[in-house]
């Protein structure tokens, strides 16, 4: 495993660490912000880059591009349901919209779309 892997790694433990931390805390604690469907754009970026940390934390070497390009996707969206459903589930002023869930698949659908225009490009990602 070399040091860039190493990094993404800690880098997508962060990253959905921070998430499912703005995910679950109640709205009222956090700074608001009175842009017109700026949440789902939050949420547009925030699981592209999920889904780019973690295809950029997988093993290179052991793994197809296939498989991680798929197993990011899948992980992200998955992800994004589950703390969709937490949502509506532990907390008492928040709830689950079916918007948010489009918003994160097609950020990570975006990501995947953009690895593999960049991939051949980029001398990190290969």
């Amino acid at each position: 495993m070399d040091y860039k892997q190493k990094i993404f790694q800690v880098v997508f433990i962060l990253w959905i660490i921070a998430i499912t931390l703005l995910s679950l805390v109640e709205t009222d604690k956090l700074p608001s912000f009175e842009v017109k469907n700026s949440d789902k754009f939050g949420h547009f970026v925030f699981y592209f880059l999920l889904t780019f940390f973690l295809f950029l934390a997988l093993p290179k070497q052991r793994l197809s591009l296939r498989f991680k390009l798929l197993f990011s996707f899948s992980f992200s969206v998955i992800y994004g349901i589950i703390i969709e459903v937490l949502q509506g589930v532990v907390t008492a002023k928040r709830q689950p919209e079916i918007l948010d869930v489009f918003a994160n698949t097609l950020g990570s659908l975006l990501a995947v779309l953009v690895i593999c225009f960049l991939l051949p490009r980029v001398k990190f990602l290969k």
